[in-house]
């Protein structure tokens, strides 16, 4: 039996580096968001609450292909 854990990667950092941002994107994390850029606790709650509605309807989208699939049989 195999178990998977669905995460949602948000990189909080003190690093403005924009090569390092692309490349976490790319591997994965729903946001990149930089400290000094991140003045109160709201751009971090709406990161928060957007990642796990991106990450909500990315499970409903493969669910959908999925069934697709087993239809298409």
């Amino acid at each position: 039996m195999k178990f998977y854990i669905e995460l949602t990667i948000i990189i909080l950092t003190g690093d403005d580096d924009e090569q390092l941002a692309i490349q976490s994107l790319k591997l994965g994390a729903q946001d990149y968001l930089i400290k000094s850029q991140t003045d109160s606790n709201k751009l971090l709650l709406k990161s928060i609450l957007f990642s796990i509605e991106r990450k909500k309807m990315e499970e409903q989208l493969k669910s959908a292909l999925r069934q697709k699939d087993i239809l298409l049989k």
